[in-house]
């Protein structure tokens, strides 16, 4: 038998039923992949895209990665530098959505209509303003591969759609564009997704998938973004979901319009355009994309979140609502929902530059001293502490506000009306529950040697860096992520659900390995690590500081967050 190092890729014509005969590439001998198949084309600059139901000749030829939406260029530090042989992303706005399906051979060589296999879509992250499902660290091939060495083959998809402003602009005069179209004005990232979607449960079958057991998971905005189609008024997309490190709380839509015109606004001033001018849109749809991108360094632009678009979004899912939208959408049977210990790492370098008075000051001023007096003594934070201490605390905050106190509130509340008001529900979910305290094993990253650390996950779930990891123990933990996902996709428990009682939870560390404990065990245990643990007095603390809010309490909420604390990072540069 060849081994790994002798196998060489070569083409594999497939013909599909719809699209007709395509060429993709073997990964393994067990294993092909149609790379970046057109799902949607874009008619223009900030217009919702249309399906693809017809591939162009050249358009068959699936052998190799096509374009992903423009945006700020992304290092591979974190997860220890480029793969050997990767090359860089290309961009191009027009031919950005596309998507790659990895399937075993066995099922493609099958007779059209006899197999019928589990399908698992991934979503990527990057805060709505970059990423793609073009590089090597997410490759599926390895999962793909494991899935039929296990007996439980599935078939992966993974999706590009519109970032940064492409996706997600939203102002005033795309409402009135939209208008004139019939078509709806904003969150195109969004529709993207939902279009890509559709396309898949059209297209799947023909690949040997089935289009009624779709699992669809995604990493930080893209969990956020698959908790927002569960809690929109979409048609069934998927049957499970893979919620990590993002729920509808984590980018709550944008209510207020008037937020989105100032950085529409802002965004024309930057690229010379008059912001009076009647044909404002019409320039700022002809102004170079490289431009558009710079804007967001240069402008300082965090986080794109969607807008509530009432045809999207009925009801626009907040904190306060999340968990009633999501017990609402009947289509889903089970969910995986999990983050990591030490999410706020994300922002570190960002948080050093804030000062401790003027965050004190600025948590005071939104919810009031007894309610800051409360939260900020929960973390160790008071005015002139060590600013070395303040930091690290205050990435521990930022982290649980942003991230891991609505993942705990969402599954808690949720198991908790389940045991109360079954019949309330429209559907009862089966709700799995995790947490990640793993060690980033590349040295020379910043996030080196940081446990559970945001995206840590990437690292560990595709394999795809598992001739990196210095010690069995971490190629270990990583093929048993990929066999949880794949047992979760396949209909099996992935481990022993959460309930509102017991409330178990699998935890992940390095030197552990993959763990369940009941929240009585988890804390217990707790005290005996060195990689971070579950907040839950904490959590729960600051649950009880949102219910006690009166006035704009989602506002309050939002801006108390890293979104309102970037205020204090990098004022907005005047234009």
């Amino acid at each position: 038998m060849a081994s790994k190092a002798e196998f060489r890729s070569e083409e594999f014509i497939f013909p599909h039923a719809l699209l007709g005969s395509l060429t993709g590439i073997t990964r393994t001998p067990s294993v092909v992949q149609f790379r970046s198949i057109p799902y949607a084309r874009i008619p223009m600059r900030f217009r919702q895209s249309v399906a693809v139901d017809v591939l162009q000749s050249h358009e068959r030829n699936c052998t190799a990665f096509g374009a992903s939406c423009p945006q700020v260029r992304q290092t591979l530090e974190p997860f220890g530098g480029p793969l050997p042989n990767e090359s860089d992303i290309v961009f191009d706005e027009q031919e950005c959505l596309n998507l790659t399906v990895t399937a075993p051979r066995e099922a493609l060589e099958a007779a059209q209509g006899t197999s019928s296999l589990p399908v698992m879509v991934h979503v990527h992250g990057g805060g709505f303003s970059v990423g793609s499902h073009i590089t090597s660290v997410r490759d599926t091939y390895r999962m793909v591969a494991q899935s039929i060495s296990d007996g439980t083959p599935v078939i992966i998809v993974s999706i590009n759609y519109r970032v940064n402003w492409l996706g997600f602009l939203a102002c005033q005069d795309l409402l009135d564009d939209a208008a004139s179209v019939n078509a709806p004005p904003f969150n195109f990232g969004l529709h993207d997704q939902r279009t890509a979607l559709f396309w898949i449960q059209n297209h799947i079958d023909g690949f040997g998938g089935d289009r009624t057991n779709i699992t669809a998971f995604g990493e930080s905005a893209g969990s956020a973004a698959l908790s927002l189609h569960v809690c929109s008024n979409t048609l069934p997309l998927f049957k499970r979901v893979v919620l990590q490190s993002g729920t509808p709380a984590t980018a709550a839509p944008e209510t207020n319009l008037a937020v989105k015109d100032e950085q529409y606004g802002r965004l024309l001033s930057y690229c010379g355009i008059d912001r009076h001018a009647t044909d404002r849109l019409e320039r700022l749809r002809k102004v170079l994309v490289e431009t558009l991108v710079k804007a967001i360094q240069d402008l300082r632009m965090g986080l794109f979140t969607p807008f509530a678009e009432e045809g999207l979004f009925p009801i626009a899912p907040n904190y306060f609502n999340q968990v009633e939208l999501f017990e609402k959408c009947a289509w889903i049977t089970d969910a995986i929902i999990g983050d990591c210990s030490y999410e706020g790492y994300l922002f570190a370098d960002a948080l050093k530059h804030i000062d401790l008075d003027n965050f004190v000051l600025h948590f005071e001023q939104k919810l009031g001293k007894e309610k800051a007096s409360r939260m900020l003594s929960a973390y160790g934070i008071e005015r002139g502490m060590d600013k070395n201490l303040f930091w690290t605390r205050l990435n521990t905050l930022v982290g649980d506000l942003t991230f891991s106190q609505s993942t705990h509130s969402l599954t808690h509340s949720y198991a908790v009306n389940q045991q109360q008001h079954p019949s309330k529900t429209s559907s009862s979910k089966t709700i799995y529950r995790y947490s990640l305290e793993l060690r980033n094993p590349f040295p020379g990253s910043i996030f080196y040697g940081v446990a559970g650390h945001h995206f840590i996950e990437l690292l560990f779930q595709f394999q795809t860096l598992i001739e990196r990891y210095p010690t069995a123990r971490l190629r270990t933990i990583s093929t048993e992520f990929a066999q949880r996902l794949i047992k979760f996709a396949v209909g099996e428990a992935p481990w022993s659900p959460y309930e509102a009682e017991e409330q178990r939870i699998s935890v992940v560390s390095s030197r552990d390995g993959w763990q369940v404990y009941t929240r009585e065990e988890d804390v217990r245990q707790q005290g005996l690590s060195e990689d971070g643990g579950r907040r839950y007095s904490e959590w729960e603390m600051m649950e009880e500081v949102w219910a006690g809010l009166q006035n704009d309490r989602e506002e309050t909420v939002r801006m108390v967050g890293m979104e309102g604390l970037m205020g204090l990072v990098n004022p907005q540069p005047p234009i």
